[in-house]
This record gives structure tokens, sequence and C-alpha cells, in this order.
């Protein structure tokens, strides 16, 4: 008996492929986004920290505060500390190789000596590493003067190398360096570091390959047995000093995920949203196979079959369709989040420090498959205990493909007025709420209308009527279709609204953010003559050029005047700060963006303008007094002025005197020249011929950009990761659209018998097509509504959330622009949602009593 109704209810299944795959791309869709919501995040945190395999017994990381590095005299002290069982200096920098004429940018260079051996466990880690590195790395034949790199697998066979070729690198300096390869380190050793696009040198080579000889940038640090850590950690910040900072290992982790924060929690939410939509999907589905069937399972309870059996049997099949669609999904998800990863921009990257690659955790997609499955399982179950109220008599004796009898909607006063006072709490935290609840702002909104929604039955019901009253002749028809189920239809306008406010939320928050950037990023263009040691797009914070090229620039191009800046990223009380000089009136966005008052003081050597995170998480206020902590001591200093910018780095950022940050941080050079051409055209072919003949100049990497291509290659990394959020939106608004789709192709199924009526009738086979239409357009109408009210206050939330994360004033503006986009787009999903069903009715209407097709 069991495997009968198995079989019966396999084929049911198969019986409509439409149906079929509507449901399981919905399954898809929500798993796809929950990994891409987990995986991207994760993969940029452990893409930071990957290569502490090489030390995986360290639990304490000590960091060079500027990218300058600390002394190595400095590892020395720390590894003679009581309570220190190891301690292993270590390079870590960031160079672009050069192979004949294949390339790798960002590839991570790092330089160890012996004293790493003894931070790293095999048990914990990769022994074959160790193995394959012992005594040619670490062991006592090792030769910390040979000249060299190991070179990892994946990046020697992009590269096309093996042992004994040479690589062209080039790094801080911006000089290349012609270095042999002295070994390829096997892919199963070294997968764990940047996927095998790595290189490994003797601490000495690596000094000499970045340009910092005896300098280091962090230390790992392995406390002896027994030994407090937190008590270590004081005793080891004590000793570097202002060099460095002591943390736990997992700092790195933690600074990464403080950047991709907002976008993480936006990415989780669209996905329970779509998850949502796929539950919705797999109730439509099930139910539309439960009512087909209804006398199939009349006659297996005839025949001696128990409901129990009926039940786990649908269960089974409902637990295939989840497995499927999750499993589908994941994979899916992997790629996109992949995809994500690659397109990142530039700016992004520098600021982590690394460019990421995809690493999934190993219970992501197991996590996936559990929750899409348990979702749809969830969806299904209300209709697939409806079997158990089946009377075998009645069902038998009545038609299959009978129609929905007409239930009348009910308005649930409770449930409405519970949801009422979750949108109202949605309201007030993505208005006045405080930190902790403004994230959760969206969330409320949402689930507050849909749960209005689902206890409006009957007032949905009666607005459909009215909408499709203008509907002459057929009207009453699509209304009364709509009447019928109203579970259904309240779950589908569920669906549109959720989706369409998250699309209003995310188009509202992306064009707040780039209208509020444009002043930041606006200024860039009054500057007539950009010369940096980086592309436009990104940060010039790896490598400076020699301030002695300032008159070569200003002769070459004819400037009336320039100003010299230069930026780093530093550690400052635990986060990375981007510390800016600057020696004249720079056309940076913190500068500009300063008063009068502060910029003159700043300029003069007599205060620092900080960045509004920066200043929120040390509790500063203009004129404050605030230490900072450099390489070479500790600074007693002035807040000249707070600036609420947005900024790449979860520290946020200082604005100093250039001749301090050379001195302070120990960075002589500049990273960028600002000329000012009083309005004649800029000779970019002259500057840069200029550049490239100077000896100072020829080896290193110098890029001239007019004002205007400056700002717009700005803008473009800007628009490039807004453009990840608006494509996540389209996403979820695309999985609504299939909820409408399935809801109209189970509601044509059921009124095919009437369908057919109206052809023989005669109705025309577009007729009837418009009647499907009129239905899906009264859907997107009713949901466009609801986004329309409730869209600002979402818009208000999701913008709150960011200038909570970045400490950047966004400026919300409630537009009816963005409202009309929530409420057009949900009206357009519905419409070609309909396109397919719309087909099929004109085809069923004249099929049933076997009218010629």
């Amino acid at each position: 008996m069991n495997s009968a109704a198995r079989a019966l209810y396999l084929r049911v299944w198969t019986k409509s492929w439409s149906r079929l795959v509507l449901t399981l791309a919905g399954v898809a869709l929500g798993a796809a986004l929950f990994v891409t919501s987990i995986a991207v995040p994760w993969s940029v945190a452990r893409s930071v920290d990957g290569y502490l395999s090489l030390a995986n017994r360290s639990t304490i990381e000590v960091a060079a505060t500027a990218d300058a590095g600390m002394s190595v005299a400095a590892a020395d002290r720390l590894a003679d500390m009581e309570g220190v069982a190891a301690a292993a200096p270590i390079i870590r920098s960031v160079m672009d190789v050069r192979a004949g004429d294949r390339s790798a940018t960002g590839t991570l260079l790092l330089g160890l000596d012996r004293r790493a051996a003894a931070t790293h466990d095999p048990a914990k880690g990769t022994d074959q590493l160790q193995k394959a590195l012992g005594d040619v790395f670490y062991g006592p034949s090792a030769t910390a003067t040979s000249d060299g790199v190991f070179v990892g697998a994946a990046l020697a066979k992009e590269l096309g190398v093996r042992r004994g070729g040479k690589v062209l690198l080039t790094g801080n300096t911006g000089r290349p360096v012609a270095t042999p390869v002295i070994g390829v380190i096997p892919a199963s050793f070294a997968a764990g570091i940047a996927e095998g696009r790595f290189m490994l040198t003797y601490l000495p080579i690596a000094q000499r390959l970045v340009g910092r000889p005896d300098r280091i940038d962090s230390v790992f640090v392995v406390p002896a047995a027994g030994t407090d850590q937190s008590q270590l950690l004081e005793r080891l910040q004590s000793s570097v000093g202002g060099e460095g900072m002591a943390a736990d290992r997992g700092w790195r982790r933690e600074q990464a995920d403080a950047v991709f924060a907002p976008l993480r929690g936006t990415m989780m939410l669209m996905a329970i949203v779509a998850l949502g939509v796929g539950s919705f999907l797999a109730y439509n589905t099930v139910s539309m196979v439960m009512m087909e069937r209804r006398r199939e399972f009349a006659v297996l309870r005839a025949l001696g079959g128990s409901p129990r059996s009926i039940i786990r049997n649908q269960r089974q099949q409902a637990l295939l369709l989840g497995l499927v669609g999750s499993a589908v999904g994941a994979g899916v998800g992997a790629v996109a989040a992949g995809r994500v990863i690659a397109t990142l921009p530039a700016v992004v990257l520098t600021a982590v420090g690394v460019r990421p690659t995809l690493n999934l955790p190993w219970w992501c997609i197991p996590a996936a498959l559990i929750v899409g499955t348990l979702t749809t399982l969830i969806g299904a179950e209300r209709p697939i205990r409806s079997t158990l109220r089946i009377r075998p008599a009645e069902a038998m004796r009545s038609e299959s493909g009978e129609p929905t009898p007409m239930v009348e909607g009910r308005m649930s006063a409770s449930r409405l007025g519970l949801a009422m006072i979750v949108v109202a709490g949605g309201v007030w935290a993505a208005i006045a709420g405080g930190a902790n609840v403004v994230p959760a702002s969206l969330l409320l909104i949402v689930g507050g209308a849909v749960l209005a929604v689902s206890a409006s039955t009957s007032a949905l019901s009666a607005a459909a009527r009215v909408l499709l009253s203008v509907a002459p002749g057929r009207g009453h028809i699509v209304a009364s279709s709509l009447s019928r189920a109203p579970r259904r239809l309240a779950a589908t306008v569920s669906a549109l609204v959720a989706a369409g406010t998250l699309m209003v939320a995310v188009t509202g928050m992306t064009r707040d953010m780039s209208s509020s950037l444009e002043s930041m990023v606006g200024s860039l263009q009054n500057t007539d003559l950009w010369v940096q040691t980086s592309r436009p797009e990104d940060l010039p914070v790896q490598s400076t050029m020699p301030t002695s090229l300032r008159s070569l620039v200003v002769e070459a191009s004819g400037a009336r005047g320039v100003v010299t800046g230069q930026l780093l990223f530093a550690v400052i009380d635990g986060r990375r700060v981007m510390v800016q000089g600057v020696d004249g009136r720079s056309n940076t966005g913190i500068f500009t963006r300063a008063t009068p008052a502060a910029q003159k003081a700043m300029l003069a050597g007599k205060g620092v303008i900080v960045s509004g995170q920066f200043a929120d998480h040390h509790g500063l206020r203009t004129g404050d007094r605030y230490s900072l902590p450099t390489p070479t001591g500790t600074h007693e200093l002035t807040v000249a002025g707070v600036v609420r910018i947005l900024v790449p780095a979860d520290g946020g950022e200082i604005s100093l005197n250039l001749e301090r940050v050379q001195t302070w941080f120990e960075r002589p050079g500049a990273s960028w020249f600002e000329l000012d051409l009083g309005g004649k055209p800029a000779p970019v072919a002259e500057v840069t011929a200029a550049i490239a003949s100077s000896p100072e100049a020829s080896d290193r990497p110098i890029f001239v950009t007019t004002g205007a291509d400056f700002t717009a290659a700005t803008r473009g990394a800007m628009a490039q990761l807004m453009s990840v959020f608006r494509a996540l939106a389209v996403v979820v608004i695309a999985v609504a659209g299939m909820a409408v789709a399935n809801t109209l192709m189970i509601s044509v199924h059921e009124r095919r018998r009437e369908l057919s009526m109206l052809y023989t009738a005669g109705g025309s086979p577009r007729s009837i097509r418009r009647m499907v239409v009129a239905e899906a357009a009264a859907l997107g109408v009713l949901a466009g509504v609801i986004v329309a009210l409730l869209g600002g206050f979402a818009q208000r939330g999701a913008v709150r959330s960011v200038e909570l994360v970045s400490g950047f004033p966004v400026d919300a503006r409630f537009t009816p622009s963005v409202l009309a986009v929530g409420f057009v787009s949900v009206v357009v999903v519905s419409v070609v949602g309909s396109v397919l069903p719309a087909l099929h009715a004109a085809r069923a209407s004249r099929q049933v009593f076997g009218a010629p097709s």
C-alpha cells in the first residue's frame, strides 16, 4: 500500500512540470541567498587570517601600529618575556607578480624564519605543509640568505612557473625585483592559504623585497603553559609601546566582519524573505496536489490505508522536494558568492588588507539544505494534514477537478492588532530607535506587514472586487476566483509586499548613500590633476614616491599650486584606522568637510581632524585631548574637528599635518600630489612622460589622472558596491514573481471547467488571457499600495543601520520616485508572472470538453 501511494504521488508531481519547476526554483533561490549571505562575509574574514595556519599554536598577535612595521628588536624583547613559550616574527605584504606575459595582482607574500617552527602544531593543522618546508625552511640546513621565494601551487599554475624559474615582484617600494622560484608548495599542503595563491620566503629576503630592512609586520606569540593570557597581553603591550598592538589572534577577522556588517545584515534579511516565499510556493503546490488526488486518497482510505501512512508518504515527497531545491540552490549560492567576492571594488579589498577568496564554512551547505528543506516542510504541512478531513464516500462521489467551493475570508481582529503593534515597533525603531534595535526595524516592518495581510483576507477580497469591477463583463468572475482561496490570496500578496518593501529599502538606501557621498567625492574634481601611487579607484596606501618629485610635476604641468599628501593604515586601540597627512588645502573628503578653523589648526600642527567613526569609538569631541600611539611613541593631540564621512576602515580616519605623519609613523615620501592648473587643460601625457624619465620614479607605478576622471573612477567603485545590493533585491522580487505565477497556475487549474464554459459561451482565448493578467494586476496593485505606505519607513531603517555601522550621516529623503519603484516593481513582476498561466488558461479552456485546440 505504501509503495502504491508513493508511486501515485510521484506521478502527480511530474504531471505539471511548470508548477514543479516554479516550486523548485523558489526553494532554490531562497537557499542560494542563504548561502551567499553567509559565504561572502565569512570568506572575507577567513581570507584575512588564512595565513595563520603557519602559526596555529599562537593565540596572540602583536601587530605593528603602522604600515612601516616595527623593529626586529621589539620581536626579540617579546620572545624573552616571562610567560612567552615562543614568538615568531612575520612579514606580511601584498605584491604584484609577473612571469613573462602572465601576472597576478594583490598576491600575498609571507616572510618567516626558523622561530615559526615553534608556533606551528601539525596536529592542529596541515602536517604535510610542515614536512614540506621542514628541512628546507625551518630545519638546521635552512639557509636564511638563500635568495628566492616558495610559490603556492595555484599561483605557480596561474603564472606558468616552476622551481628554478623567475618572477618579477613589485611591492611597496614600486621597484620590480627579479626573484628566483626556489620551490613550489603542493596544492594539498597550501590550499588553506589564499587557495594556494601566495608566496613564502625567508624573513630577511621578505624584508628586502618589501623595502623594510630590520622591520617586521607582526609577532605571533605562544603563551607558556599556565600563563594568564589577559595579563600577558598587558605585559606585551607595555613592552612594545607605541610600535605595536597586542591582541587576541582573531582581531583581524573581527575588523573584516565590521567592514561587511551592513552587507551581511541586508543579505540575510533578503534570504529570510526568499525562504519564506519558497515555503509559500511549497504550500501552493502541495495544496494543488492534494486537491487533484482527493479521490485517489479516498480510494486508498477505502482499501484500508491508514491516514498516518498517507501523510507519511506525502511528507517524504515534500522532503524530497525540499532537498532537491535546496541542493540546487546551495550550489548556485556558492557560485554567486564567488562572483560577488570577485567583483568587490579595489578600495574594499585594500581596506580589508588582502584579496579575499571563496571560503565556504563546512556547515554552510548542510545548513542551507536543512533550512531550505525545513521551510518546504513547514509550507507543505497544512495541506498535507488536510487529508485527515477526507471522507471517502463524499470524495469518491465528487468529480475530479471540481472547483474549490467559495470560502469567505475573515478579519482576525487580534492578529491585526498584533500586526499593527509590530509595524509600529518597526517604524519607531527606524525613526528613533537606538543602536540595538535599528537593525531589526526592517524585519519588524516586513514581518508586521505580512501578519497584517494574513489577518485581513476579507478586506483583501473586497479590495480585489473593487479593483476588478472596472473590467467589463469578466471582473466579477476574476474577483470570485480570488475570494475562493483567501489564504492563497493573502500569502501571495504577502510575498509581493515583503519583496517590494525590500526593493524600496535597498533602492532608497543606495540612492541616499550615493547622494550623500557625492559631496565627499565631488570635491575631488576640484583638483585639476592627480598624481598618485595607485589607480584612481583604489587607495594609495601600498607605496610612496619621493617628495622631490613635487618640483618635477609642477614644472611639467605648469601648476600654480600643489598639495602633497600621504595615506596609510595604522592599528590604533585595536582597530584599523586610515591616517592621512597633507601639507595644504587638500580636496580630500575629510579635509573639505572640516571647518576652516579645524583645517587651519591641523595644517599648523596644532590639532587633528577625526572622522565620526573614530570619535565615537574613543568618545571624543572637538576640543578634547587624545593620546595617539605611533611607532615613535605616544603623542598628545587636540581634536580640532570631527567630520562625519564614510571610511572604508572599521576604526575610521584621522588627518594630520604631513610632516607629523612622515616622522611619527616613520614613513617618508608622498602618496599623491594635487595640482592646481588655474583652469588650463590638464597635460596628462606631458606629466606622465616627465615622471617616466625621472630616475627617482621610472621603476615605480605612478598614475596621472584628471580631476574629472579621478572622480568618475571613485564614483564607479561606489556604484560597483551598490550594485551588489540592487542585484540581490532583484533576485528577491523575482522569487515573488514566481509566487504569483504559481498561484495563478493553481487558480487556472481549479477553474478549467469555468474557463471552458466561458469559451463555449463565446469567450475568446484573448479575453481569457486578459482575465488572468487582470487577476495578477489586482494582486500587484494591492501589494503595491501596502509597499508604498511602508516603504519609506523601511528605507529609513536601512539608512540608519548604515549610519550606525559606518558613523557616516546619510541624508534620507522620502521621495515619490523611490516609492514608485516599489509599487511599479510588484505590479510589473505580477503581470510578468501571469504570462505563463494566461497562456495555459487559454489553452485549457479549449480542451476540457474536447474543443479543438
